[in-house]
């Protein structure tokens, strides 16, 4: 689970290139989800 600082990590424009993003999200052990405001499930990583 994120926290409020991992959050706002994350939503911060510019935080991280789109490519060290997206490496992170392919490449990880651990399962990530990308859910919208309403809950729906947008994309998930391979570790899902």
């Amino acid at each position: 689970m994120m926290s409020d600082a991992d959050e706002s990590i994350v939503s911060e424009p510019g935080a991280c290139s789109d490519g060290l993003a997206a490496t992170v999200f392919e490449h990880s052990p651990d399962a990530i989800f990308v859910k919208n405001y309403d809950g729906r499930i947008l994309e998930v990583n391979p570790a899902a």
